[in-house]
């Protein structure tokens, strides 16, 4: 059993979520890719196979690598990059953003400020072309759970501010009806409601048209 399969038993806590919240991975599914004139590395796609990693590509960055991040929604991209290649740093940050999906990057760029930037533009690892099987199982493991674990806080962050902005729109839609009808919050709340009911709308929608002024179907007493 590869190394990468026996680290898929970390528990929760260490990566902040709960077994039913984090998806079981019995290999990592990984979208070779590089940037300008970079090509994988020689010693990367056997390294991978070792590991037991279901790869993908290679692919150069560009529309072709994104439409298989859209079809195959790998686990991690390992994308190659030497150098201070500005616009495959802002890659990493296009990936992350678009697919939340996390980038390991291979470089033979010397440690240092390349390491730094590559970090700083949103890599959730980066290692040197000739890093051993072990660097790059811990690279790519560390990566997974990571991006899992705050795509998972991102989903619930955005939950949480969608959910208090249909609250707000529900009270000021209340309160409209409470001063225009002369009833009292809890008729408005449930007027909204039975609405929504009877209609088959979201409650916020309901609330929205109230608060765009829109005619309403009367209820039956």
């Amino acid at each position: 059993m590869s190394s990468a399969t026996t680290r898929v038993g970390m528990s929760p806590a260490e990566i902040g979520l709960t077994s039913k919240e984090l998806r079981r991975l019995d290999r990592f599914r990984t979208l070779v890719a590089f940037a300008a004139d970079s090509q994988p590395s020689g010693t990367l796609l056997p390294q991978m196979q070792e590991l037991g990693f279901d790869i993908i590509g290679p692919a150069p960055i560009g529309e072709g690598a994104f439409e298989l991040l859209r079809v195959e929604k790998p686990d991690a991209v390992a994308l190659r990059i030497d150098d201070s290649d500005a616009a495959g740093l802002s890659i990493i940050q296009k990936i992350w953003h678009d697919f939340r999906v996390p980038v390991v990057v291979m470089t033979d760029a010397s440690e240092g400020a390349f390491f730094h930037d590559a970090t700083v533009a949103g890599a959730f690892g980066v290692l040197h072309v000739d890093s051993d099987t072990l660097d790059v199982d811990a690279a790519f493991t560390a990566a997974v759970h990571r991006g899992s674990a705050l795509a998972q806080a991102i989903h619930r962050v955005d939950q949480l501010e969608r959910n208090l902005a249909n609250r707000r729109v529900v009270e000021q839609a209340k309160w409209k009806l409470v001063q225009e009808k002369g009833i009292d919050e809890p008729e408005a709340h449930h007027y909204l409601q039975s609405v929504a009911r009877n209609t088959r709308a979201p409650l916020v929608d309901v609330a929205q048209s109230v608060i765009d002024g829109k005619p309403l179907p009367k209820l039956p007493s």
